[in-house]
């Protein structure tokens, strides 16, 4: 079956139908969550500052949603794409400065097997399974990774 692509939310809290998301999972079960991708990317050369920056900010968002359902093996895999930015922020000065200190973006394969007879729902309910169980099962796993 050709992969299906899960609908990014677009803003920062997508409304999922978790009534259509408890189809799939109440029938599916979590077998591993495995990193499958990652690629980190610091600031080659630190800027030389005047003052020391005042604040660090972080963003940790969801960049890509994608499932594949593969009859024959009895599987769901669901893909998640993650990415991390850091920024030294310097207040007070009139341009705001961020000054880029790093990205990390991985992705994560989340396999579900399936039962016997299972078919997918309609695409629509199988993102929002994508994007919402997905990222349950995977957090754990991101977290400690980006920690780490």
């Amino acid at each position: 079956m050709k992969q299906q692509k899960a609908q990014k939310p677009k803003v920062a809290m997508a409304r999922i139908d978790y009534a259509r998301v408890k189809q799939v999972s109440s029938v599916v079960r979590l077998q591993e969550v495995l990193l499958s991708r990652s690629h980190w990317q610091s600031a080659t050369q630190a800027p030389r500052l005047d003052v020391e920056p005042t604040s660090m900010m972080f963003t940790f968002f969801l960049a890509d949603a994608t499932w594949d359902f593969i009859p024959a093996a009895k599987l769901l895999e669901v893909q998640l794409g993650y990415r991390v930015e850091a920024f030294a922020r310097i207040d007070g000065k009139k341009d705001g400065t961020e000054l880029p200190l790093f990205q990390l973006e991985c992705e994560w394969d989340v396999v579900f097997s399936v039962p016997e007879k299972f078919l997918p729902a309609q695409a629509e309910v199988m993102a929002d399974f994508a994007v919402a169980n997905g990222q349950l099962n995977a957090f754990p796993y991101v977290r400690q990774y980006v920690q780490d």
